[in-house]
């Protein structure tokens, strides 16, 4: 099996994950549990699915020849965002301290999801312009 099919599985096996994730962080975000296990399994579900799972598909396409460093570049953002969001959320002192602070971090966080939907398309899209432009007619 040739290297750029082994890496499309692998991010077509993240994308699945982070479909996933997403449900898991739905689910256990509407449980309420004294213990806070539910929140907990929410926060790491969420990371995962919306921070970690960009980055692997990102860094899929690229190693397939599907986009360019810029959509690696944006997912690296949102998944950073995202972990900062899981920290914050895990370590209820830092939320006192600097609540603006923290609230642009977490409403940076889906803008920057956003972001890295629009450049990888766009990068997916340039490419099959391109593949499309170079076949012989």
């Amino acid at each position: 099996m040739t290297t750029r099919r082994t890496w499309l599985r692998v991010g077509a096996t993240a994308a699945f994950a982070a479909a996933a994730g997403a449900l898991v962080a739905a689910a256990a975000g509407g449980v309420i549990e004294p213990t806070g296990i539910a929140m907990i399994a929410s926060v790491i579900a969420a990371v995962l699915a919306y921070g970690v799972a960009p980055l692997v598909v990102t860094v899929a396409m690229r190693q397939s020849a599907l986009s360019s460093w810029w959509a690696v570049a944006a997912a690296l953002l949102t998944t950073v965002l995202w972990s900062v969001v899981a920290l914050l959320l895990a370590a209820p002192a830092l939320v006192a301290t600097a609540p603006a602070l923290i609230d642009a971090i977490v409403g940076a966080a889906p803008s920057a999801s956003a972001l890295w939907i629009l450049v990888a398309s766009i990068e997916t899209i340039r490419l099959g312009m391109h593949r499309r432009s170079s076949e012989p007619a």
